[in-house]
């Protein structure tokens, strides 16, 4: 008789190891299913957060250029290209610098903007001020566009 329970308590005790493991699977198993949903958000984040990083936008939801912005529109004088089999341009000479920058307390009565020009002397391979140039020289012409923040070209979509 002895025997007998010996052998009954050997089965449940087998049993209940079996039982034991398959639910040590079962909480491995979920764990794994757990990380890897945890990395799997982390990773979106991080791939969401890496495209708003670099994304124009400003505060309060507006397309206005920040104080501190700078734009500059280099200009060349253009010459026929001996290389290309068709009719094309290409920069021959340097010769201007435009630059307009936004700062509201230096340049209130111009929608915020300054502009510049300079103008490149070969000879001596320097930018100059031009002289027939004012802080205010582009706001006539940057007026047309008062409701773009003064600017010809909208942000462009990347």
């Amino acid at each position: 008789m002895f025997e007998l329970v010996t052998k009954s308590g050997t089965r449940e005790q087998k049993g209940q190891k079996l039982e034991t493991r398959a639910a040590m699977r079962r909480i491995v198993s979920f764990n794994v299913v757990v990380t890897a949903i945890a990395v799997f958000a982390i990773l979106a984040t991080a791939v969401v957060y890496a495209q708003e990083k670099y994304a124009l936008i400003s505060p309060g939801g507006g397309r206005i250029f920040p104080d501190g912005s700078m734009i500059v529109k280099l200009q060349w004088k253009p010459k026929k290209s001996a290389e290309a089999q068709f009719a094309m341009d290409v920069p021959d000479v340097f010769t201007q610098a435009f630059v307009m920058e936004k700062d509201s307390k230096r340049f209130p009565k111009t929608g915020g903007w300054g502009y510049a020009v300079f103008n490149y002397e070969t000879a001596s391979n320097k930018f100059v001020a031009d002289p027939k140039s004012f802080s205010d020289c582009g706001n006539a012409c940057h007026t047309a566009v008062k409701t773009k923040d003064n600017i010809f070209h909208p942000y462009e979509k990347r």
